[in-house]
């Protein structure tokens, strides 16, 4: 049996040579095989011939390209090939489907035309921008249309909000007359203190109803201030002009006419575009010709209740006299010190929000008219022969306000103090956000018209025709400035 399986074992084991050579040739040489030009392709020199297991391919001669790519004639790996093979005929492809559609320049720049072609089809580039401006025209007018519309009616809103403040402070003129009626009025310094005392007060509801409000943007609004320099910095020099002009035009008024003194504070309404244009700001034409004809209306109006003497010597001191009086310039550094308030409010009210920057500057105010009652406090327990806490003292300062136990008075003070006051300083910062200080003053410049029609109204007072024409003056200075 032995004998018998020699053959078969001879056959296997050359079988198995004979198939292990052909494994080792393919295993040294494991990228391609070359073919036989003479069995199924035509011999070609500058051909070679490739099989593989993704198919025969003729590979011509490396081009320059591809031998930058690091091939080389002798050996290609078949992959290589391949993927040359699929990117010719892809260009080639996509090159016939450009060919069967129009030219355009972003074509001609990606196939890397010649400069000729490039050229040709450079007018088809503004023809596409025209269908694009033209595509997007209405899209840009609508936007800035609302643009403007937005600008336009925040600046509607501020001129709204000045003339409510407006007509808040022309309220207070009459508040103030029917405080001082009575019985026992309260001296200025007493008034002065009592009502911003209240108005501070009035800011505590206002704190609690706005807790419920977007306290997000409210803090990034604070921060940004915070940048620029501290809130109570700013608060204070508004404060400090506030009652320097309150403080300077009281004083002068101890030592000028009536007439003269309120011809020389309605100059404030020249003075603020004066200190806007030193400022480096632009002031129209339109704001100079408000100014003139506010200045002229409030002239009028305030120099209506004098007699012709008084309105003679008022216009006589303020136009031709050379030298001024100390109550005379007192009256100016204080029409000087409101132009400078509402500029710097202007200012101001850009960087920090209104209710925590009129807390502050409120407060501060009380604490000033606090130091004026203490000096006319002292003066009278000096005058009484007597001092604080002593006996009598409170005998002494009787007379600062002797109807203090008033409560229609009490009424009076706080509605002073809360319309005129609270209500009215933080919608002045408001308003003054989106309007300019030139403008605003003239708009404020409408109190003295709102006052006498509240006068008008409530205490039954006829205007002169004086009066009238004053008022129709400002009325057009308020519509010329704000065209």
């Amino acid at each position: 049996m032995c004998t018998s399986m020699k053959p078969v074992l001879l056959l296997l084991l050359s079988s198995i040579c004979f198939f292990g050579s052909f494994a080792c040739a393919f295993a040294i040489n494991p990228y391609y095989n070359r073919i036989n030009p003479s069995s199924k392709m035509p011999p070609n020199p500058d051909h070679t011939y490739i099989k593989s297991n993704f198919g025969t391919f003729d590979r011509q001669p490396l081009t320059h390209q591809q031998t930058n790519r690091g091939y080389s004639n002798e050996r290609v790996p078949p992959l290589a090939m391949i993927l040359d093979s699929r990117r010719n005929r892809y260009e080639q492809d996509r090159n016939n489907t450009q060919s069967t559609r129009p030219l355009s320049f972003l074509d001609a720049t990606k196939r890397r035309r010649d400069a000729a072609e490039t050229q040709e089809l450079l007018p088809e580039v503004p023809k596409r921008e025209n269908v694009i401006a033209q595509i997007t025209q209405p899209v840009t007018t609508a936007l800035s249309s609302f643009t403007n519309s937005i600008a336009s009616s925040k600046k509607l809103q501020g001129r709204a909000i000045l003339l409510l403040v407006a007509f808040l402070y022309g309220t207070l003129n009459v508040t103030l007359r029917g405080v001082y009626a009575t019985e026992g009025p309260p001296v200025a310094s007493v008034l002065s203190l009592v009502r911003q005392v209240l108005s501070v007060v009035a800011f505590l509801p206002l704190f609690v109803i706005s807790k419920g409000e977007d306290e997000s943007a409210k803090d990034i609004e604070c921060e940004e201030a915070e940048k620029a320099r501290p809130m109570w910095m700013a608060a204070l020099e508004l404060a400090f002009w506030n009652f320097g002009a309150q403080g300077l035009i009281n004083a002068g008024l101890l030592f000028s006419p009536a007439a003269r003194a309120a011809f020389l504070t309605q100059t404030s309404v020249v003075m603020t575009p004066l200190i806007s244009r030193l400022a480096g700001e632009s002031v129209k034409n339109t704001v100079w010709g408000g100014c003139a004809l506010a200045l002229g209306g409030l002239f009028l109006i305030s120099t209506a209740a004098g007699d012709v003497a008084d309105v003679s010597v008022a216009v006589d001191d303020a136009a031709m006299s050379v030298t001024l009086s100390q109550g005379d310039a007192m009256i100016l550094l204080g029409a000087l010190s409101w132009s400078t308030y509402i500029f710097r409010t202007s200012k101001i009210a850009q960087t920090y929000p209104e209710l925590p920057l009129q807390f502050l500057k409120n407060g501060l105010l009380a604490l000033m008219y606090g130091v004026w009652f203490i000096n006319n406090a002292m003066s009278a327990l000096a005058s009484a022969g007597t001092s604080l806490f002593s006996p009598g003292w409170i005998k002494a300062l009787t007379p600062l306000w002797a109807g203090w136990n008033s409560p229609f008075v009490w009424g009076l003070l706080i509605f002073s103090a809360v319309g005129p006051g609270t209500v009215a300083d933080l919608l002045q910062q408001k308003g003054q956000k989106e309007t300019s200080a030139s403008e605003s003053n003239i708009i404020l410049c409408l109190e003295s018209v709102f006052a006498t029609l509240c006068a008008f109204l409530l205490l039954g007072e006829v205007s002169s025709m004086q009066e009238i024409l004053g008022g129709s003056l400002i009325v057009l200075a308020a519509v010329l400035a704000s065209r």
